[in-house]
Formats: C-alpha cells, structure tokens, sequence
C-alpha cells in the first residue's frame, strides 16, 4: 500500500489539487472498515467532487482485501500463469 499512499500524496501536494483533497488526504488511505459514518460521507464528498480520482479508493479496497487473503500458494500459482 506504499505506492497508494505515494499516489495519494503526490495528488493532494499538486498545485491544482483542490484543497478538499488536501485536507482530507487520511481518509483516502484509512481502510473502509476504519471510518465512521462521518468520515465516510466526507470520503465519498471528495470523491464526487474530484471525479477523476474516484476510481482509486476501490481499486485500492481491492487490494487490501486481496493482499489480506493471498497465500503462499496462491501466490505460486499466480506466478506460474
């Protein structure tokens, strides 16, 4: 998750980021789990507001599910594809 939260860093520095995103910034990489109802509803604010940049919050849901249910063999398996 590294990479996201460069990603997500290097969007909410940019001069043209809208400062909705700089000042939200955690909440595009807590997990889903860990925000409160409040904190969700403001997630998914920046999300329609900032429309390009929408895509990145499932995709890195994803991921985290993924990378949390990846075993060693599964892994092999991938890697002999």
């Amino acid at each position: 998750m590294n990479g996201f939260n460069k990603v997500v860093s290097h969007w909410a520095h940019k001069e043209e980021s809208p400062a909705l995103v700089r000042g939200n910034q955690h909440l595009l990489l807590q997990a889903k789990e860990e925000l409160s109802e409040e904190q969700a509803q403001t997630r998914a604010s920046v999300g329609i507001q900032v429309p390009v940049r929408e895509p990145a919050w499932p995709l890195k849901e994803a991921l985290r599910t993924e990378d949390a249910t990846v075993t060693v063999a599964t892994a092999a398996a991938w890697l002999d594809l």
